[in-house]
């Protein structure tokens, strides 16, 4: 299991903006059979410069967002738990 934070998240997927971070998330999700990433309400809907991920890696979000907002950003549902 990996545990991560991120700058943005959308229907596209998991954003950070510095590639060396990117860099280091995806060698640790190589090795991690799950990837958990908590994200503020905040970040729902954005993108940054540089892309990590889409929702076709085993991966779950983690949020304070309501379901209307993750519903709102096109977030698959099935990747969510609330907080």
């Amino acid at each position: 299991m990996a545990i991560f934070g991120a700058e943005a998240v959308n229907r596209r997927g998991i954003w950070n903006s510095a590639p060396a971070v990117v860099s280091l998330q995806k060698a640790a999700m190589e090795r991690a059979r799950t990837s958990f990433f908590l994200v503020t309400s905040s970040k729902l809907g954005l993108e940054t410069k540089t892309f990590l991920c889409g929702w076709n890696h085993p991966i779950r979000l983690i949020t304070n967002g309501s379901p209307q907002a993750v519903a709102k950003h096109g977030i698959p549902a099935e990747t969510v738990e609330a907080l």
